[in-house]
């Protein structure tokens, strides 16, 4: 059972970075067939993936047809954004009393090492630094159900990345933390900590600066 189970994790997780890749044309059906013969297991994996991947609402079940991946929306954005401040926020105000120069040290060396191989990554590198880096620092926060429910969150806004990104021209990658991460890291090392929140805010809000003109596809 436990091997079944890590094998339908396996195609869940390459079905979706199939997605988020564009592999997938967004407008596309994706039928268990297809996937049988591309990934070559058996019928009840995928479609066991399938129906967990149908609950995550990334794909919507179209009986007889296939799949057809679900496209966000402004309204779907927004709301992650406002969940991800207020889960982000909360928990930094929690950390303050308790910020140590080890946590500083941490998200520095992480940062460092995301400039490196930002520069010779692709956008998922990319994003997944910036998924990385807000992960780390609400770790240190120690609720593990916030960490788990925040990364629920950015995984929505990755695929809300993912589908601005195929929806532009030229499909050049959106810089979403670099500088405000250093800034951030910047503020807490002088434990400016009112600005270190307002860096974290906008870092945040920042998403929304790829909405009015990526997303004019989102609901064709």
């Amino acid at each position: 059972m436990k091997k079944n189970n890590s094998l339908k994790t396996e195609i869940h997780n390459k079905i979706y970075t199939e997605i988020l890749t564009g592999n997938f044309p967004v407008n596309s059906i994706i039928t268990e067939k297809q996937l049988i013969e591309m990934f070559q297991v058996s019928k009840t994996t995928i479609r066991e993936a399938l129906v967990e991947l149908g609950n995550e609402k990334v794909l919507e079940s179209m009986p007889r047809y296939g799949y057809r991946i679900v496209q966000l929306d402004q309204n779907d954005i927004e709301e992650a954004i406002e969940a991800r401040l207020i889960l982000e926020l909360s928990s930094f105000d929690r950390i303050v009393p308790r910020f140590n120069d080890d946590w500083i040290q941490k998200l520095k060396d992480f940062s460092g090492q995301s400039d490196k191989t930002r520069i010779r990554g692709d956008i998922w590198t990319h994003w997944n630094n910036n998924l990385q880096f807000h992960l780390l620092l609400n770790s240190f926060s120690g609720n593990a159900w916030v960490k788990e429910l925040l990364e629920k969150t950015l995984k929505i806004l990755g695929r809300a990345y993912a589908q601005c990104y195929w929806n532009q021209q030229g499909n050049q990658p959106f810089d979403l933390d670099i500088v405000l991460h250093h800034e951030f890291v910047a503020n807490l090392e002088k434990r400016q900590f009112n600005v270190a929140r307002q860096k974290l805010e906008e870092d945040i809000l920042a998403f929304r600066a790829i909405s009015p003109y990526k997303m004019r596809n989102f609901n064709n």
